[in-house]
């Protein structure tokens, strides 16, 4: 039998809780690297975070029915761009300024909507 959309919103959603703690943990090592001034690792990580980012703004966007709260994937959306932008000036300060101060507070706050839709 075929899953109803909601039920496929609902899936989505259940996926995105289990990779937003992974995303976050990403980000930490991330941080760890740049401390740790492994800047080829931090580098390479970096591109698995923005792939993993961009991935949950669709799943936010595909969502919206089924969230209890908002996602606001045109906020990520900008943060991420910024953060792309400064790691293309080879600004790596102000990428790890953008990530700690914008991007890992609002998948925090993802983090909490998500598993609040998912919770019955």
């Amino acid at each position: 039998m075929e899953k109803t959309f909601n039920e496929q919103q609902f899936e989505g959603l259940q996926s995105a809780d289990t990779y937003i703690m992974k995303l976050i943990n990403g980000i930490n090592i991330y941080f760890d690297y740049i401390k740790e001034e492994k800047d080829e690792e931090a580098s390479n990580l970096l591109s698995y975070i923005v792939e993993g980012i961009d991935w949950l703004v669709e799943i936010a966007r595909l969502t919206k029915d089924v969230q209890k709260g908002n996602m606001d994937e045109d906020a990520m959306n900008e943060h991420l761009n910024t953060l792309v932008q400064y790691f293309d000036e080879g600004s790596v300060n102000k990428v790890y300024k953008m990530l700690k101060e914008e991007i890992l507070p609002l998948l925090r706050e993802w983090k909490n909507i998500v598993t609040n839709s998912i919770t019955l």
